[in-house]
């Protein structure tokens, strides 16, 4: 018969991780229904905050779909007179003829995009609409991540509180306490790492 503290612990594990596993996976390129950077200055800013290495350098550019913009890390390209980069859906650089007023009238390298506002399509205008969004992501934690990072912790204080008062008040069921007691604290340590990266 399965120890019940360990069958609880291995449920806790199962669900934090399907919970969690979004928060521990690699970045992703960004995408969302705001604006690119306006300037030469909040490109820069956002361009620190992503952190590109290499010969990948920040983009901000419309995506395929038209209506939101998308961020990623990629090489510089040249883009043509007449002709605006966007992202594809699978995250390449591309660039369609842009044929209305305003539209670059010289060559421009992929990463100065933001001196042609024509190249964003109507996403502009949902900042001007409602001035209070940001045009980016923050890459502090949100509340609700704060949130879920406390719960987790006192959820994992109490099932090892539950299992080490288990243990000495119940004796060890056949071994298995042991190996939840070590699956808890593996648990701990890799969130509280996490945590730290996270800062």
């Amino acid at each position: 018969m399965m120890c019940p503290v360990l069958g609880v612990l291995k449920c806790f594990f199962l669900v934090s991780t399907l919970l969690c596993k979004d928060g521990m996976t690699a970045p992703s390129p960004l995408q969302y229904p705001y604006r690119c950077p306006y300037n030469q200055s909040e490109w820069e800013d956002r361009a620190s905050i992503l952190k590109c290495q290499g010969n990948d350098v920040y983009h901000c550019l419309l995506s395929a779909d038209k209506v939101s913009v998308k961020e990623n890390c990629i090489e510089r390209s040249l883009v043509l007179q007449g002709h605006c980069p966007f992202f594809t859906k699978e995250g390449y650089l591309h660039w369609a003829t842009c044929n209305e007023t305003g539209c670059p009238d010289t060559h421009f390298h992929s990463d100065e995009v933001y001196q042609h506002r024509i190249c964003f399509g109507n996403t502009d205008h949902q900042i001007i609409e409602n001035s209070q969004k940001r045009y980016y992501i923050d890459d502090g934690l949100s509340g609700l991540e704060i949130f879920g990072l406390v719960a987790s912790f006192i959820v994992i204080l109490l099932v090892v509180a539950c299992v080490l008062v288990a243990r000495f008040r119940f004796g060890v069921c056949n071994g298995e306490e042991d190996e939840a007691v070590k699956m808890a604290s593996m648990f701990f340590e890799a969130k509280m790492s996490f945590a730290l990266l996270e800062n």
